[in-house]
């Protein structure tokens, strides 16, 4: 899988993928934008299991490449360059490298492993190291490994042969998805066409709208369907010149002008669909036949049942607690009774107090 940089879409990377030149066992594993005018014109840069490619977008093609085992990488952060200095050639530089992409570049040259073709280091020094010059680069992911080879005898399919089972495998999901959408949408009621427009109704309620009809054109849901007309009367000129340019004939078609109009909402969008009535008044029949067959399926189809209405039960609230009972008048003349029979209250108190009680009755 081909990883993007930044700025960069999955089209162009295979683009440029495509176009190069590969060795056999050679694969891309990443493509980074950068802005070079000058000393050569790339702005793609194509790192491979093997070497790095600078590439035009347009007319992708090797412009300038070096072994990663034979070149060390620098990047400048805070410039957006990277200096690729092979150990025999020239050094490049590229401009404009999104940061971000820095350290993926330089894990490639950092993980590239030796080939028995690679240049000798005529110093005798080491394997070329990864260095960065000004802002530290962020740590470098883990690099990623070596595809499996194929068995021996089965070759690795192209770009063109994945791009082509990749296509293969949106149309059987696009077959799958017109078979689920054909299904709950019933069987075809009517097909007519109204000013060079497919109409299609199913008798579950649904419609198709579509200047050229076919299996990707999407079922929608229908609201509504409104036909109609607006006439007004041909200018005296107008059917003169017409009558001179057609020796008559016009003479013998209808005064009125008329625009005829189908108006078809769905759950996704409004359809508004105009032309011109003409002398068969074919599109006036399409118009009127679309409108009657739509208010059929939606006056069959069932209504949606309303929510069950909510009954909410409430409890009776607590009765107050009765009061307490005073004593009765009796209760308290008795009262008073042993009170003065105890000596508690004189004759005159008593007597006074039994008043008192009998007359707040």
């Amino acid at each position: 899988m081909v990883e993007l940089g930044s700025k960069l879409t999955v089209k162009e990377a295979e683009k440029v993928a495509s176009k190069l030149a590969l060795a056999e066992g050679e694969l891309v594993a990443f493509v980074a934008f950068c802005s070079n005018w000058s000393p050569i014109a790339a702005d793609r840069i194509v790192i491979t299991n093997r070497r790095l490619i600078a590439s035009p977008a347009t007319w992708p093609k090797a412009v300038w490449e070096t072994p990663l085992d034979a070149a060390t990488c620098t990047a400048d952060a805070g410039q957006k360059t990277l200096t690729v200095a092979p150990l025999n050639g020239t050094p490049m530089t590229f401009k404009k490298v999104p940061a971000e992409d820095h350290a993926r570049i330089l894990a490639a040259f950092g993980s590239a492993p030796a080939t028995d073709g690679s240049p000798a280091d005529p110093a005798g020094s080491a394997q070329p190291a990864v260095a960065t010059e000004a802002a530290p680069a962020p740590p470098a992911p883990p690099a990623l490994p070596a595809p499996p080879a194929p068995p021996a005898g089965e070759k690795k399919p192209g770009l063109f042969a994945q791009a082509a089972a990749a296509a293969r495998k949106a149309a059987e999901e696009a077959e799958t998805r017109h078979k689920e959408s054909a299904a709950a949408a019933g069987h075809l009621v009517l097909k007519k066409t109204f000013g060079g427009t497919d109409v299609e109704i199913y008798e579950n309620g649904y419609v198709r709208v579509a200047t050229f009809m076919s299996k990707t054109t999407p079922f929608e849901k229908l609201r509504s369907v409104r036909y109609s007309q607006q006439v007004q009367d041909k200018s005296a000129g107008g059917r003169a010149i017409a009558g001179m340019a057609t020796m008559g004939l016009n003479y013998m078609a209808s005064k009125e002008k008329r625009t005829l109009f189908l108006t078809i909402a769905t759950d996704r969008k409004t359809h508004t669909l105009s032309t011109s009535g003409d002398m068969l008044r074919m599109d006036d029949k399409a118009g009127l036949s679309i409108e009657a067959a739509a208010h059929g399926v939606l006056a069959a189809a069932p209504a949606p049942q309303a929510p069950a209405p909510q009954i909410i039960v409430q409890a009776p609230a607590p009765a107050p607690a009765a009061a307490p009972q005073s004593d009765s008048l009796v209760d308290q003349i008795k009262k008073l009774a042993d009170l003065h029979k105890d000596g508690i209250l004189s004759d005159e108190e008593f007597s006074a107090a039994k008043k008192r009680l009998i007359s707040g009755a």
